[in-house]
């Protein structure tokens, strides 16, 4: 049923276990692409260097594309799409530079170097135009190109804008040289994401949930820290730079103490997680990349965006069909209502296998029979159990989940299966004491267990609302009617005035009985702890 929902939220849900499992995170660990951002580019402007004139203290940048020649657009654009490299930056260059085939010839290709998220570069070799690289600034600029250019550009570009470095070379880059000291500077592309309309839906959901957001990001981490900041998300207050760890480095007390990693690769990714998991936290990642399958795999609970690559889709338990991060709020609730109303029904279900099981011992050792025909048991079974447990699996539950499931259960179910087994004996006693007919045997026990089942039952019910209160007064009410004008279908004695106050002295007792158990439970299970 919970699946059945959830598909009409557009949540497509791979892992049935994963409606509970969402339910029960701490820790949230998302991409900044496609949660804070809409996973759309927009080139701002490219910064054309002249490394003739340009020193420190001027601020000769040009804030347009026609700065560079029309050669230098071309080999931008032509070495964007021989790469073939369809991410999100790549296809906001080619949509602004726009490679044209006239210059197809002047771009013959003799090497490719491939973008990867460890060197976070690319580029090509022509023959005739030399190596053209682009990347990130921190990456491919030496220190001294670093401090000569960067701090004039973060004068004029606000931090929520990235900056991609384009370099060239007359030579091809050979893996023994270093990459820096072979490249001279063209320009920079200033690059905006697109911001997600409703990023700060999902993000203050969780900060009132109690949730931890905790944001995993490939790009600098400045960079990520001034859209959060734009989105109006106020719960990132410490970032750090995963490119300045060493590679053996313990992430246990990193993942503890900062809200923002940057400049993380997918082995960083997958070992956060595992960190997170090691410190006692039940992590969900949502990811859309193929970069993000070993995280998505490592996660109790992994979200894919329909939009992402396909092996994250495959990989992730459940996929937001409509690439729109705020659907989590509905399956969290769906979850919790799954777990919520299914520990509400256990104790139903558990009350009985606890009664049935110490009596079924029980009376293998005393003269009498089992107290109980099995059309008497199916009575409770339908009327107070089943029928019940059934309606209260569904309705609307949204409390927070707390916990553990076994432990919660039976804090209820064991005191009131006890109740049930010490009431039947007593009434054995009775049965010897005022020698009552045959009859009464099974009937006033049926009344016994009735009244236990349904005292666990206005429990289950707790707060009552209008489903919850309209449950139990149609259990209370169909349990009457069976037992009224239907005895001969459940084996009922007709009771005299005598058994009627004797059955209504165990119908007194009862509740009694159940709270001094779960009193003494309650205390013995607080002095193991």
């Amino acid at each position: 049923v919970g699946v059945i929902r959830l598909s009409a939220h557009n949540v497509l849900v791979q892992k049935m276990s994963s409606i509970e499992t969402l339910a029960r995170i701490d820790t949230l660990c998302v991409d900044k692409t496609d949660t804070i951002t809409s996973g759309k580019m927009n080139v701002v402007g490219i910064h054309k260097i002249d490394d003739n004139e340009f020193s420190p203290n001027e601020n000769k940048l040009s804030d347009d594309r026609n700065e560079l020649s029309e050669l230098e657009k071309q080999a931008i654009a032509h070495a964007l799409a021989a790469l073939n490299d369809r991410n999100t930056t790549a296809r906001a260059i080619l949509d602004y530079l726009k490679p044209d085939k006239a210059f197809q010839d002047q771009f013959e290709i003799e090497h490719y170097y491939s973008f990867s998220s460890e060197k976070k570069w690319s580029g090509v070799h022509y023959a005739k135009q030399g190596t053209w690289i682009i990347g990130a600034p921190e990456i491919v600029l030496s220190l001294k190109q670093q401090r000569k250019y960067l701090s004039v550009l973060k004068k004029k570009i606000t931090k929520d804008k990235r900056l991609l470095a384009v370099m060239k070379s007359d030579h091809p880059l050979s893996d023994n040289k270093n990459l820096i000291d072979d490249l001279a500077i063209v320009c920079f592309i200033e690059i905006e994401d697109e911001l997600r309309e409703n990023a700060q839906e999902i993000f203050d959901f969780s900060a009132k949930q109690g949730v931890e957001i905790k944001i995993i990001s490939g790009d600098n981490p400045h960079t990520v820290q001034a859209i959060a900041h734009k989105a109006g998300i106020k719960h990132l207050k410490h970032a750090i730079d995963m490119s300045t760890l060493p590679e053996d480095e313990d992430y246990t007390a990193i993942v503890e103490s900062y809200q923002l990693f940057g400049r993380v690769t997918p082995f960083q990714k997958k070992e956060l997680i595992a960190a997170l998991q090691n410190n006692g936290h039940s992590v969900a990642m949502v990811g859309d990349g193929v970069n993000d399958v070993p995280a998505l795999k490592k996660a109790d609970c992994s979200v894919a965006i329909a939009q992402g690559s396909d092996a994250a889709r495959v990989s992730a338990d459940l996929v937001l069909i409509e690439n729109d991060l705020s659907k989590m709020i509905p399956t969290v609730y769906e979850g919790r209502r799954v777990i919520n109303n299914i520990e509400r029904a256990a104790v139903l279900f558990l009350t009985k296998t606890v009664y049935m099981t110490l009596l079924a011992f029980m009376f293998i050792f005393l003269p009498s029979r089992f107290p109980l025909f099995p059309i008497q048991m199916t009575l409770i079974g339908s009327c107070v159990i089943g029928m019940p447990g059934f309606f209260l699996s569904l309705i609307p539950n949204r409390n927070r989940v707390s916990g553990n499931f076994l432990p919660k259960v039976m804090k209820v179910a064991l005191p009131a299966g006890i109740t049930g087994t010490v009431a039947v004996l007593l009434h054995q006693l009775g049965m010897y004491i005022f020698d009552f007919p045959a009859g009464y045997h099974s009937t006033i026990s049926l009344i016994i267990l009735l009244t236990i089942s349904e005292n666990v039952l206005w429990k289950a019910c707790q707060p009552f609302d209008k489903y919850t209160l309209s449950i139990w007064l149609l259990s209370v009410a169909t349990v009457l009617l069976a037992i009224i004008f239907l005895p001969d279908l459940f084996f009922l004695t007709r009771l005299d005035s005598h058994g009627l106050i004797y059955a209504v002295v165990f119908i007194c007792i009862v509740p009694l009985i159940f709270f001094l158990i779960k009193r003494i439970y309650v205390k013995f299970t607080a002095r193991r702890k």
